[in-house]
């Protein structure tokens, strides 16, 4: 298998307009006939379009090919703190900001092909740029405790300097790499070429940084189908409770990891 940013480094040369599916997840049987059944899914969304469409109802749960795929946020070779996800949400906003501001996209871009040069906020949803993004009220919110705590240890309370610093720390990957407003694609969607190659990576690679101390791992939502029993306790799992709401406190398990993993050296 290859490596995660490997199997989406050629994605843009591939994939230039909508539905943004990779090739690969393209030649899924399983996602082709669930394209066929919807095969309003293929239909191409601009914002304005999107605002205007039925797609534009909160209840919508199908998955939004017009947006592009999120796999992962951060800097998947330098960071220290891995959040393993389901799938990316979606709100107005994500067609706003990637029809409508070019920096918002372009960063989205960076991110997937790991092109981190001139970046300062590799963790696009800790980048106060783009605070009017959902993505950064969700992430912002989450980790805000941690990096309150990192503002006062080691940057002399300067909350801008402490999002910057954790930006380039954590990575958020989800398995499911489309996005939707609940999650209801079930093995169709976790089996797909894409999720398999996600969750090959953690085996291979992550799991094997977990063991010898040199990253965190936080399993946020959905710890059974990221399949990790052999790594247990090298991992911090959310059980059922703790993953509806993913608090990543300084009170909670996975916050207290991470806040002890960002105390030390990276």
């Amino acid at each position: 298998m290859q490596s995660l940013a490997g199997y989406w480094k050629n994605f843009f040369n591939n994939c230039r307009r909508p539905p943004y599916i990779h090739p690969k997840d393209e030649d899924n049987k399983s996602l082709n006939d669930y394209l066929k059944r919807k095969q309003n899914l293929r239909d191409p969304l601009s914002f304005n379009a999107f605002v205007k469409s039925q797609r534009f109802d909160p209840k919508d749960e199908d998955f939004h090919f017009s947006l592009l795929p999120v796999p992962y946020a951060g800097n998947l070779e330098k960071a220290d703190v891995f959040i393993l996800l389901l799938n990316p949400s979606v709100a107005p906003s994500d067609y706003y900001g990637e029809y409508k501001n070019r920096a918002f996209r372009r960063a989205l871009q960076q991110n997937l092909e790991q092109d981190f040069q001139g970046v300062e906020y590799p963790f696009v949803y800790l980048n106060p740029q783009f605070c009017w993004h959902h993505g950064y009220r969700w992430w912002e919110a989450k980790l805000r405790d941690i990096v309150q705590a990192v503002a006062r240890e080691q940057h002399r309370g300067r909350y801008h300097d402490a999002l910057k610093a954790v930006s380039r720390r954590v990575v958020a990957i989800d398995l499911v790499p489309y996005h939707s407003a609940h999650f209801s694609g079930g093995s169709r969607m976790t089996n797909l070429p894409s999720a398999e190659t996600a969750r090959d990576w953690v085996h291979r690679c992550l799991s094997v940084r977990a063991k010898e101390d040199k990253a965190v791992i936080v399993v946020a939502r959905q710890y059974r189908v990221w399949g990790l029993e052999e790594i247990r306790d090298h991992i911090v799992c959310y059980n059922s409770s703790e993953a509806r709401a993913a608090h990543l406190t300084s009170n909670s398990r996975g916050g207290k990891a991470i806040l002890k993993r960002l105390r030390s050296k990276s």
